[in-house]
């Protein structure tokens, strides 16, 4: 067993770069959005807070609906120097005309999706027009942009866009739709929404499907009589734009944490041991999982053997069965307990396990063994229960196990094609390691024609739902 307690480095910072960019906010309004301000200017010369140098992402889907009070699915009809006019498909978020005007520069519009639906992203005036007419003479709206991001805190106006913005993807306030022609997209589920453009119509894109868009609407404006929630989504989404900003400024993704880890066979492991960090001081809020092809072979808990929560806990990944040789993989997810009340969870708050376990000297096979009853008899074959792998090698043969049961005072191991495997022996081995039954091949009844070794075995040795390990030595 081997107790791995390295890597904790990456998480600390990654949860120090949570509370830095939470203590931003701590004040937030948790009922309402903030109020859009001015656009703070961008220095001319290299800093920190210089997000030109710096390389600030283009916000995110998510945050476009955060900073803007209509979201809505509309089609252009015609565009004129200040004003462009477009008849509403649908309004996903907030209410508005059939048809309305868009106040926005158009000078340099980029026209390449004119002939797209799309989704707008829009705010309200300061004063004047509104939302709210069934004229369809329209009501004035204005993009809604997020443009300076200092220090992990969002600047926000409301207001025609700057001379110089081109009209399409690449502004955050318009997703035009994968699909072209004047009659835009179906709307269904299916449907596609360009997120970024960096090329003209037509070219492969990055894009957002409509349910899912749906589900982030749904997730930013859910949140009503829930303490804390609003300021919640607005932390999580500076978290996630402080990634992006980075991945942006290094022109590369940020690589997953991979944490290594090499165990015993047929053992109860700790595989991994965050054990006393610093952060670890609030175990009524923090949130640990498990994802993955071999999840479930493991298990999270989390250990406080004390009322005193200023002394830290124990969050530790376990086997949760007996484990053959092999390498698994798996995910380890934490949700901070600042994100609990949105529900937020970040990609970025995962590592990856590779767990090798590896055999003891001597071993010829090792394999699950889950018994389950077949016919008058308790045990697994290829079809019944978990018994794999069954497929084995020795020095001058190779085999399949067929079966393995108990069934009136006998366990019979049923081998495809029969190879004799006298000096060895075949052990059943529990969760915690113990060898809870141990037939030796010399002792057994060999029938080579019905290719099966028996060997009288008064007690039943496992009840149907056991999670065992055999492992033939």
């Amino acid at each position: 067993m081997k107790t791995v307690i390295r890597g904790m480095g990456v998480v600390a910072l990654v949860m120090g770069l949570v509370v830095g960019v939470a203590a931003c906010s701590s004040n937030a309004d948790t009922s309402a959005r903030p109020t859009p301000t001015a656009a703070t200017p961008v220095p001319t010369t290299h800093s920190v807070e210089d997000t030109s140098y710096y390389g600030a992402a283009t916000a995110s889907v998510a945050e476009r609906i955060y900073a803007s009070d209509v979201v809505v699915r509309a089609t252009l009809l015609s565009a004129s120097d200040d004003l462009l006019r477009f008849r509403a498909v649908e309004y996903l978020r907030g209410s508005g005309a059939t048809e309305f005007t868009v106040s926005a520069t158009t000078a340099n519009r980029n026209t390449a999706w004119d002939g797209q639906e799309a989704v707008l992203f829009l705010a309200l005036p300061k004063s004047g027009g509104g939302s709210g007419s069934s004229d369809s003479t329209a009501s004035l709206f204005e993009f809604a942009d997020t443009t300076t991001w200092n220090y992990g805190e969002a600047v926000s106006y409301t207001g025609a866009l700057p001379a110089g913005h081109t009209i399409d993807s690449r502004n955050p306030v318009w997703m035009p739709a994968q699909s072209g022609g004047a009659g835009g997209t179906s709307g269904s589920t299916t449907s596609a929404y360009i997120t970024e453009s960096t090329s003209p119509a037509g070219v492969s894109q990055p894009s957002i499907s409509l349910a899912d868009l749906r589900t982030k609407i749904a997730w930013i404006g859910g949140g009503k009589g829930i303490a804390g929630y609003a300021e919640c989504v607005l932390k999580g989404l500076k978290y996630e734009r402080h990634f992006r900003d980075l991945e942006v400024y290094y022109q590369s993704p940020i690589a997953l944490h991979l944490e290594p880890v090499q165990i015993s066979s047929g053992t109860s492991a700790i595989v991994y041991d965050y054990g006393g960090d610093e952060f670890l001081t609030e175990p009524a809020y923090n949130v640990f999982w498990l994802s993955g092809t071999d999840a479930g072979l493991f298990h999270s808990t989390i250990i406080d053997d004390d009322t005193t929560a200023s002394n830290g806990y124990t969050v530790r990944v376990i086997t949760a069965r007996p484990l053959p040789s092999g390498v698994y993989r798996f995910f380890e997810h934490y949700q901070a307990y600042r994100h609990v009340p949105c529900n937020f969870r970040s990609p970025h708050q995962r590592m990856e396990l590779q767990v090798t376990v590896t055999a003891p000297t001597g071993t010829v096979h090792e394999a699950f063994f889950d018994p389950v009853t077949i016919g008058n008899a308790l045990g697994a074959d290829s079809d019944n229960g978990t018994l794999h792998p069954v497929a084995f090698s020795l020095a001058d043969a190779s085999s399949s196990i067929a079966s393995l049961g108990w069934e009136k005072g006998k366990v019979t191991l049923a081998l495809s094609p029969y190879v004799s495997l006298g000096g060895k022996t075949l052990d059943v081995i529990e969760l915690d390691g113990t060898v809870s039954l141990a037939l030796a091949f010399d002792d057994g009844s060999v029938d080579s024609t019905a290719g099966t070794v028996a060997w009288g075995v008064d007690e039943r040795p496992w009840e149907s739902g056991d999670r065992l390990m055999i492992r033939i030595r």
